[in-house]
């Protein structure tokens, strides 16, 4: 979008994600689960969020009706990785909600009601270091080649090798190299139903969206 662009609002429900791979994990975990509705927003980072959010108030029908639908946006989702803490990156998206001028929910994976709900949920569980890796990740902990994984970077380990910094993400792709097509990355994974999105790892999530979207 050209800079100084307003934001287009098409919907009286938005979702603000992080990148491209989430927003596929999330499209199709909403898809399974039968919650549809949401605009989203990419901030490209979470540095980004505070403009976003701030561009996002100013943009046409965010506080006037929203065409087709009558009234303005009723439901923001914030959904981001927590990273090595939850608790910060959930207080840095609070700062940013206040400093927009919007309602902040008091903790991760709660909602603060009102005409306008707004949402924060830190991936993997509002609780835990980790990332939308680590959430598909947890899905698939009973899988057959799960221990697989684990002799494998024990072998590097043991051997002298170098794990990779962000071991959630190298044992995604490791997952991945054990299905019929392993050259997918974790966000086109979603769509072909490697990440099990009927297991509970993902119900808080679901809910929490779910929660949002309804009237």
């Amino acid at each position: 979008m050209p800079k100084g662009e307003p934001l287009q609002i098409a919907s009286d429900l938005l979702l603000l994600h992080e990148g491209a791979a989430d927003l596929k994990v999330l499209g199709a975990l909403m898809r399974r689960g039968g919650i549809a509705g949401y605009q989203p927003f990419g901030m490209g980072g979470q540095s980004n969020l505070r403009a976003l959010l701030k561009g996002l108030v100013l943009a046409p029908h965010f506080r006037s009706p929203v065409p087709v639908f009558g009234h303005p946006v009723r439901g923001l989702a914030i959904i981001l990785d927590a990273e090595t803490d939850a608790e910060a990156t959930f207080q840095k998206v609070r700062a940013a909600l206040t400093s927009a001028g919007l309602p902040a929910p008091d903790r991760a994976g709660e909602i603060a009601r009102g005409p306008l709900k707004v949402g924060v949920f830190i991936v993997p569980d509002n609780r835990s270091p980790g990332m939308i890796e680590t959430l598909c990740l947890e899905s698939v902990r009973d899988d057959s080649a799960w221990p697989c994984l684990d002799v494998f970077f024990s072998c590097v380990r043991e051997r002298g090798g170098v794990l990779p910094e962000n071991l959630d993400k190298a044992r995604a792709q490791a997952f991945l190299a054990t299905r019929k097509d392993p050259a997918l990355p974790v966000g086109l994974a979603a769509d072909e139903g490697y990440w099990r999105f009927e297991h509970q790892a993902f119900q808080e999530l679901t809910t929490f969206l779910r929660s949002i979207a309804e009237d």
